[in-house]
């Protein structure tokens, strides 16, 4: 129940953010945004993550990332759910995930002609589950986190960018799982459609 009651507030204080911040920016700073009403896609290509339990971890993915939507909702704002699926199988084991995130991207600036700074509030939603010698264990898991990135645009099209960004990850106590917390470092590609 307690980790309801983190989702619940984590949920409150996106919501707030975003009303706080929308009512302070009522004209375009530059850029061509406009108020908003456009959308930013694009897939994360490759990550290294630091568990940053114990025992600590370090995982690198290439080729394996997550496919995300951002809908702008003003000329700095964006909300923005990302998906990503993992599986993997070897004899007499598999196992799959799933994982949702919905990011709230504040960018420093409007102007994506040049390198865009930004911070990302986040929940995250996990559904994983594992096979072996015929028994399945599943778990569902719920966290929050924040991100701090840049996205950067392409010489030849600024409707193409290159995304870095560092997030840090609190997944939260689910049972007999106990927390735990990582350091993401990813980078991929987006392309927007204004």
């Amino acid at each position: 129940m307690r980790h309801l009651r983190n989702v619940g507030l984590a949920v409150a204080l996106l919501a707030s953010t975003a009303t706080a911040s929308f009512a302070q920016r009522s004209t375009n700073t530059g850029g061509g945004a406009g108020a908003g009403g456009f959308w930013e896609f694009g897939v994360d290509f490759a990550g290294l993550v630091f568990g940053m339990d114990d025992p600590s971890t370090t995982s690198l993915g290439i080729g394996s990332g997550s496919v995300r939507a951002g809908k702008f909702i003003s000329d700095v704002m964006s909300i923005e759910p990302m998906v990503g699926l993992g599986y993997f199988s070897t004899s007499g084991f598999s196992s799959n995930s799933l994982n949702v995130e919905v990011g709230l991207l504040y960018h420093l600036q409007s102007d994506r002609t040049t390198g865009q700074w930004y911070v990302r509030p986040l929940v995250m939603f996990n559904r994983s589950s594992s096979t072996s010698s015929g028994t399945t264990t599943s778990t569902n898991r719920t966290g929050i986190g924040a991100g701090f990135g840049m996205k950067r645009p392409s010489k030849k099209n600024n409707k193409f960018s290159w995304r870095a960004e560092a997030t840090y990850n609190n997944m939260l106590k689910s049972g007999s799982i106990p927390s735990s917390s990582n350091l993401t470092i990813s980078g991929g590609v987006s392309v927007y459609t204004k």
